[in-house]
């Protein structure tokens, strides 16, 4: 006689612990940090001591800085001037964000500071995007980089978008 109890037969079964499994992944909060990645030698800018100048140039932007050491703090300063690969192809940035990143002597980086965050605020071509900021620097900091990311628009709704950024680490 067979018993009228049915149990889930293996395929349900099967998703329904994909379904739980996925919907429990999803919740979960995904980490991008750059702690404990290494930064190349050619990219890390030594932190001097005293006033010092600097510019940070990529394809998509200069970063003209000054900064200014004093007891285990760094009062940095800065403008953004876009490249003219964004500049001539596109009206403006928005969503933009930038690091800066603390590598020890062997180029790993150990903490971030975050410098300019726009959000849904445009950046206009016209004006450069500055920043002020007091930074503690970690005790084994040896250098430091910046990162960034922003998608530059064109005109109208179907105008041309693109993403970009800088990741200097691995």
């Amino acid at each position: 006689m067979r018993d009228k109890k049915k149990r889930f037969d293996p395929p349900f079964r099967t998703l329904l612990m994909a379904a739980v499994f996925l919907a429990t992944v999803g919740c979960q909060s995904i980490s991008f940090s750059p702690i404990g990645k290494t930064v190349p030698e050619a990219r890390r800018i030594a932190l001097g001591s005293g006033d010092v100048k600097g510019s940070y140039i990529t394809e998509d932007l200069v970063i003209d800085y000054r900064y200014t050491r004093k007891s285990g703090n760094m009062e940095l300063w800065g403008q953004l001037r876009f490249s003219h690969r964004i500049t001539s192809n596109f009206l403006l940035v928005q969503g933009f964000h930038m690091d800066l990143l603390f590598a020890d002597s062997q180029g790993k980086i150990i903490d971030l500071s975050g410098l300019v965050s726009t959000s849904y605020d445009n950046i206009s071509f016209k004006n450069l995007a500055e920043f002020s900021k007091v930074v503690s620097i970690p005790p084994n900091a040896a250098s430091f980089t910046f990162s960034y990311s922003g998608k530059a628009f064109g005109e109208g709704a179907g105008g041309n978008m693109m993403d970009f950024w800088d990741y200097p680490a691995y």
